[in-house]
């Protein structure tokens, strides 16, 4: 019998709980879920925080781009959004307050988001030396859809784990991979196909399925041979790739 993939919980569980906040990291925890992905953007005033849109208005009830806010107007917004029922307001943490949280959490995927050439160097800088400050570098994989932020990792620390997110059905997505020396092939289940996931794994990538939240993507994840997969709804789907969740 084959080993299940290994769960990664998405932006902490964003259909269970709102969305990149404690409240989703500390629920992926008490799941037990050994991996969990997230986003990091940098504020007006420089300061590392964790949304995956560039503004705040989806997910938040203010308005806005989080790189023309500062930390504190940020911190005052409520992050519950898409999730009307949540019992009380929750806010954006900041990528230190999110890595203490998930201290004792083995594997985590950092993806550094879109934005200018010189907000992703100071994101890519931040990230690195708060991993340095915290003392943690193992198990992070630093990911990104823009080859050109991997770049900026694999130049400031060669020796940390990247991942490249995107259409691997791009031929041009094996060629950034091979230049960047990438550890995971983040592979997009909409356009994913048996021979592409076995070209990943055989070029000696760790190859993450997403985004999985539906049957077919269950299928294609348990038929491809992926080694992992990304799903925003853990509770349900982990159980239907055979992996056991623990409750809390």
């Amino acid at each position: 019998m084959s080993t299940p993939p290994e769960i990664v919980s998405h932006r902490g569980a964003r259909f269970e709980v709102p969305e990149n906040t404690i409240p989703a990291f500390e629920h992926a925890i008490r799941l037990g879920m050994t991996t969990v992905e997230f986003d990091v953007h940098i504020t007006a005033d420089g300061e590392l925080v964790v949304i995956h849109d560039a503004t705040v208005d989806r997910t938040t009830n203010g308005t806005g781009a989080v790189n023309e806010l500062t930390l504190a107007e940020l911190k005052v917004l409520d992050a519950r959004s898409m999730h009307q029922l949540w019992s009380e307001p929750v806010g954006i943490p900041t990528f230190r307050e999110v890595m203490l949280t998930l201290s004792e959490m083995p594997h985590m995927e950092v993806e550094i988001k879109r934005d200018t050439p010189e907000n992703m160097q100071r994101v890519v800088d931040g990230v690195l030396a708060t991993l340095d400050d915290l003392g943690r570098t193992e198990g992070v994989v630093l990911t990104s859809f823009k080859p050109s932020a991997l770049e900026m990792v694999m130049t400031a620390r060669p020796e940390q784990s990247r991942g490249l997110i995107g259409d691997w059905s791009d031929p041009a997505m094996f060629a950034h991979a091979e230049r960047l020396q990438v550890r995971n092939a983040c592979i997009s289940l909409r356009t994913a196909t048996a021979e592409i996931v076995a070209e990943a794994k055989a070029a000696g990538y760790y190859t993450v399925g997403w985004p999985c939240n539906d049957e077919d993507a269950v299928r294609k994840v348990l038929t491809f041979g992926f080694d992992a997969v990304c799903t925003d709804a853990p509770s349900v789907f982990a159980p239907l790739l055979g992996r056991r969740i623990t409750r809390a």
